[in-house]
């Protein structure tokens, strides 16, 4: 697999610096794409960044409780993110919501469990804020795309 473009790299570390400040002290965390989901038997997926809840396993390689997971999307991989990924972090059971971002335009797609199913939320201004009850957080657009530049790439 190859790295991140800049602007990838620069949404994640967005999220989970905000993340990160925000639920410390609760006994969630976010992690980065080197601890992986399981999406089934023989599936590992490595989210972007995952909120995980719960006691910290010191040797864990997996997410064992993750609340969240955010999903930073890059044009060569945004149809297995919103598709294939989606529909597999949509039957795990302990994920309460599943974040998509952009990085080409300010977007975001939030799909959170409810009782009738998932329900797609979408963010686009920079004003808008991702108000994440489920995992004691929120997000602002702003936030997410500190220091991104949107337009002709250079």
């Amino acid at each position: 697999m190859t790295g991140a473009s800049a602007q990838h790299d620069r949404a994640t570390v967005n999220i989970i610096v905000s993340l990160g400040t925000q639920l410390r002290g609760t006994g969630c965390r976010p992690t980065t794409d080197d601890i992986a989901l399981r999406t089934g038997i023989a599936t590992l997926r490595r989210p972007d960044v995952t909120v995980e809840c719960g006691e910290l396993v010191r040797d864990a390689y997996e997410n064992r409780a993750p609340r969240l997971v955010v999903e930073v999307l890059s044009p060569s991989t945004a149809n297995i993110d919103r598709f294939r990924k989606l529909d597999e972090y949509r039957r795990h059971p302990s994920l309460a919501c599943i974040l998509l971002v952009e990085t080409l335009f300010p977007s975001a797609v939030l799909y959170r469990r409810g009782a009738e199913g998932w329900e797609p939320e979408t963010y686009e201004a920079l004003t808008d804020v991702i108000e994440l009850g489920e995992n004691g957080a929120r997000l602002a657009l702003a936030d997410i795309y500190d220091g991104l530049g949107f337009g002709a790439a250079s």
